[in-house]
């Protein structure tokens, strides 16, 4: 009976030691070190703030094969569009998938330097404008930098889109976020 007591008593020390130490984690309301630094930061937002859309596009979509004017005075052009097969790199990607590459071109009318840092495309495919998904390898060159006024650059981008659902096609060009974005439509081949 001796012996149980002895183990009884070691475990009720065991269970007390943990007690004591969890009681010490706990927050207190002095204003020590190992405070939660997050606290004294006020109560936190229970809603989110509202998420600015993405600007409106300019008039209605224009053909592949025209140039479309962006708000401050940037011609954008769909230069090419080739079908290719997806060459991606990296998780995610695909190799070797029907694609097809945009060549844009933008042209800086604007007076003003434009920061293509930003510029941005995205394409959809299909009566449902599925969203196509792009590709990060093989010939994709995408636009940055300092586009100075007068000049033009370029920028190659490659989105998989199946061979079959090619004929309604829509992509969507912005160069800078705060500016209305540009919209083409049509078949590309």
């Amino acid at each position: 009976m001796r012996s149980l007591s002895v183990l009884g008593s070691g475990v009720l020390a065991g269970v007390l030691a943990a007690v004591v130490a969890l009681a010490g984690c706990g927050g207190g309301d002095d204003d020590g070190a190992g405070d939660d630094p997050y606290r004294k930061q006020g109560p936190f937002p229970t809603a989110l703030a509202a998420v600015p859309s993405a600007p409106a596009p300019t008039a209605g979509p224009a053909p592949f094969t025209a140039p479309a004017s962006g708000a401050g005075k940037v011609v954008v052009s769909v230069a090419d569009i080739s079908p290719v097969r997806s060459a991606g790199e990296g998780p995610g990607q695909f190799v070797g998938r029907p694609a097809v590459a945009f060549t844009l071109a933008l042209r800086n009318d604007s007076g003003q330097v434009v920061d293509l840092n930003g510029a941005n495309i995205t394409v959809s495919y299909g009566a449902d404008d599925t969203p196509a998904q792009p590709d990060d390898g093989g010939t994709v060159r995408p636009l940055a930098g300092p586009l100075q006024p007068g000049r033009t650059a370029d920028g190659v981008y490659v989105f998989l889109i199946p061979e079959d659902q090619r004929a309604r096609v829509t992509a969507v060009v912005s160069y800078d976020p705060t500016k209305p974005a540009v919209v083409f439509s049509g078949p590309v081949g």
